[in-house]
């Protein structure tokens, strides 16, 4: 079970580490041969708005949990007194 929560983090990661066409070129997708670059990584942080986007990211994300805490608490709190 671990193996199937791992394996598309794990392909992920090699896929970013590998440099242009490197992606498309057939053979193992899974190892991540023996070029790998951080280039995706520095275009993503050179990028503008990569403050912007992250920022954005983590406030949708602390309203969703906001959200979902303050709608599923007193459902949880009214099932235990049941």
């Amino acid at each position: 079970m671990l193996a199937f929560s791992l394996a598309p983090l794990y392909w992920m990661l090699v896929v970013s580490l590998k440099g242009g066409k490197s992606q498309l070129i057939s053979g193992n997708p899974w190892w991540p041969g023996v070029q790998f670059t951080l280039e995706n990584y520095a275009r993503v942080v050179g990028n503008s708005d990569f403050g912007r986007l992250l920022l954005n990211t983590a406030l949708v994300t602390l309203v969703t949990i906001a959200i979902v805490s303050l709608w599923t608490d007193p459902i949880g709190q009214s099932r235990r007194l049941l």
